[in-house]
């Protein structure tokens, strides 16, 4: 498109053109029958002069060079001759059109081509400096109006492949692509971008530095269109488009997450399988062991119901045992008893009554005994109660009667052996001091204690007086005195 020269060089319809022409080298005028004046100049370019107004043709707006040196018109096209090559355009509208750039592509000295120029034979310039130049439609190649941009091979990592778009490679692959791009002389006016666009994102452009050639790398895997741009101020122009596809990181394909998933899939049926079967094993483990437990517990239960009757058996034997001892030792008792009767001598009737004595100690023990439920242990305070009051109608003086003073622990209790011999002590002790410790006594009295010393571990039985006391000439005389040290040492 025209452009207008600055606002300050503008003028109005009555200024002189001139004014703003003048200021500039003037290399030719040519006026062209649309009524343009054309004005080639050394800085500004062709200037244009139409209607009181003056436009500029250079190169800020497409002329490729602002160094105009003359001017032709051939009736269709504006033939501009420039220190860079000669631009043919087409005038039309107020619109500027570019043809064909003619410049060292189409001759070493065409850029030289400064002079008279008129028309030839051919319709088209003739110049003429040093030499005659003359255009010749016939040489020029009516196919450069056409703009080749072509791609011409492509490599994956230097090996080259077949030019189709179903091209795949990895992320870790090198894509080379070689192009060709031809416009007939006018390749260097143009700059070469690589647009890489990925499917559902946004295009990247960037400048190819070697033109030709576009290596692309470390791409992110996803679908790739590609084109070569070519572009400069007046027009662009896109190469045929080759799609390619960058194939996911081997972690992210389809196979490997259909493998994965197969794997976790096979991996949780072993782990499941193995499991079920340790259940089951721990199940027949456990079955097992209870049937064993369950026979155990039916074994354990008839020995102990053979344990029991026989429990029952022996209790019942011992108690019979007891019951015959006592019954045995009660016929003793009477029979001395009947003895006493039939005897006058009153020191022999003393000796069958300590004997009846001792041997009604003996039968207590086992009546108690036959009188429990358990025949292993009796507890003394009641046994010790009741011996207590045997003794008292075996040897108390009715005259002077004794008093008692029991201070028993009830939780004291002694097996058989013990029993008996706890018993003979007291019944000795008790006879002892009732026949000899209260001659001069007026209230005879007689404690016994038992305790338990839990400190010490132990069990403290102790009987006392109040009488005279024992003799020490007689302490370690008679039979009384015997039994007591014999007992105690059990």
């Amino acid at each position: 498109m025209w452009r207008f020269i600055d606002p300050q060089y503008l003028t109005s319809k009555e200024t002189d053109c001139a004014v703003v022409i003048c200021t500039y080298k003037i290399n030719d005028v040519v006026k062209i029958p649309s009524g343009e004046i054309l004005l080639p100049t050394d800085s500004k370019g062709l200037l244009v002069l139409k209607d009181n107004q003056v436009f500029s043709l250079n190169a800020s707006n497409g002329l490729v060079s602002s160094n105009a040196k003359g001017v032709y018109y051939d009736g269709i096209y504006i033939w501009i001759f420039t220190n860079k090559g000669i631009e043919r355009v087409l005038l039309k509208d107020n619109t500027i059109t570019f043809n064909r750039l003619f410049d060292t592509n189409y001759g070493l000295f065409i850029n030289e081509m400064f002079g008279f120029c008129q028309q030839n034979q051919f319709g088209g310039p003739q110049i003429i400096t040093t030499t005659v130049f003359n255009y010749h439609p016939e040489n020029e190649c009516k196919s450069g109006d056409k703009l080749i941009l072509n791609i011409t091979k492509l490599f994956i990592n230097d090996k080259e492949i077949e030019l189709n778009n179903n091209i795949e490679l990895s992320a870790s692959d090198k894509l080379s692509i070689n192009y060709k791009f031809i416009n007939w002389g006018h390749e260097n006016e143009y700059t070469h971008f690589a647009e890489l666009n990925v499917e559902n994102s946004d295009t990247v452009s960037f400048i190819i530095g070697d033109a030709g050639d576009v290596n692309l790398t470390e791409l992110t895997p996803g679908d790739y269109t590609f084109r070569v741009l070519v572009k400069k101020p007046h027009g662009s122009f896109y190469s045929t488009p080759v799609k390619f596809t960058i194939k996911p990181y081997w972690y992210n394909a389809w196979w490997f997450r259909l493998l994965l998933a197969g794997s976790l899939i096979l991996i949780f049926m072993y782990l499941y399988k193995r499991k079920q079967t340790q259940n089951q094993r721990l199940e027949e483990k456990v079955n097992k062991q209870t049937e064993f437990l369950r026979q155990e517990k039916i074994e354990l239960e008839e020995k102990n119901d053979i344990i029991q009757t026989q429990n029952k058996e022996k209790d019942a034997l011992i108690q019979e045992v007891h019951h015959r001892v006592k019954n045995n030792l009660q016929l003793i008792t009477a029979m001395l008893k009947m003895q006493l009767n039939s005897i006058d001598d009153e020191s022999k009737k003393g000796y069958l009554k300590e004997a009846s004595r001792r041997i009604s100690a003996m039968s207590l023990v086992h009546e108690m005994l036959y009188n429990k439920d358990t025949s292993e242990y009796i507890l003394l305070k009641a046994y010790l109660i009741e011996l207590t009051e045997k003794l008292k109608e075996l040897v108390s003086d009715k005259s002077k009667p004794v008093v008692f003073d029991l201070q028993l622990n009830s939780d004291v209790k002694f097996n058989t052996t013990h029993s008996v011999a706890i018993g003979m002590i007291t019944s000795e002790i008790i006879s002892n001091a009732i026949k000899y410790a209260f001659n001069d006594t007026l209230k005879p009295k007689i404690s016994i204690i038992l305790n338990i010393d839990f400190s010490a571990n132990r069990i403290i039985y102790t009987i006392k007086d109040n009488g005279c006391g024992l003799n020490s000439a007689t302490k370690k005389e008679g039979l009384g005195i015997r039994l007591i040290d014999i007992f105690a040492r059990q």
